[in-house]
């Protein structure tokens, strides 16, 4: 019975995958934000992006997809960049290959990429 309120109050599921509530907002602003930089080429929402990588100390490796993601004026590499910035983002919130496929492909999808 314990477990399970603790369950509830501190994870949320995404694509079915079991992530901290904190993780869950964090990747709901990533998609919303790379939606709008995507469709509108939205100088803001691209910066958004960029700042919320290195708030949640990502790996440079990762923050530089999104650096390349802003800079690029090619609407397919800003698809590209952000694909891969999801993907890593994946990897890093579990260690479950099917998992990191579900959650990556709900990420990109819900980021409408």
């Amino acid at each position: 019975m314990i477990a399970l309120i603790i369950g509830l109050t501190f994870f949320k599921t995404y694509a079915g995958v079991p992530i901290k509530k904190a993780d869950y907002y964090t990747l709901a602003s990533y998609t919303t934000n790379i939606q709008k930089s995507v469709n509108s080429s939205s100088s803001r929402a691209s910066q958004n992006v960029v700042y919320l990588a290195k708030a949640d100390k990502l790996p440079q490796s990762l923050q530089s997809k999104t650096k390349q993601a802003q800079k690029t004026q090619s609407p397919q590499k800003r698809v590209n960049a952000y694909q891969s910035f999801l993907r890593g983002v994946a990897h890093r919130l579990t260690n479950n290959p099917d998992d990191q496929v579900k959650l990556t492909n709900q990420l990109i999808q819900n980021a409408h990429l």
